[in-house]
């Protein structure tokens, strides 16, 4: 199959625009791929978990009666007693 003569500068033309708004779009103006906007929604929703959460989990501690669990938590190395620690102290 034969192409016209004036086909080839279309072609290059809209390759090379493809090229550059790629280019442009992901490097300029924001464009974000699906695993790097997951990632991002992750985040977010992490920094907002702790937000609303931070308040409910100072205001239980200052109610605490035992104050010493929080000291003992403060101490523990191993992520397992701290775990253990946390899921006993509701």
């Amino acid at each position: 199959m034969k192409l016209p003569t004036a086909m080839k500068p279309v072609l290059l033309g809209v390759v090379s625009g493809a090229l550059a708004m790629a280019i442009a779009g992901f490097g300029f103006v924001g464009w974000k791929t699906g695993t790097n906007a997951v990632q991002m929604a992750k985040n977010q929703v992490s920094k907002a978990l702790i937000t609303a959460m931070v308040p409910f989990c100072v205001a239980k501690a200052h109610l605490d009666q035992d104050a010493g669990t929080m000291a003992k938590f403060r101490v523990e190395s191993s992520s397992y007693a701290r775990t253990k620690i946390t899921q006993a102290a509701g």
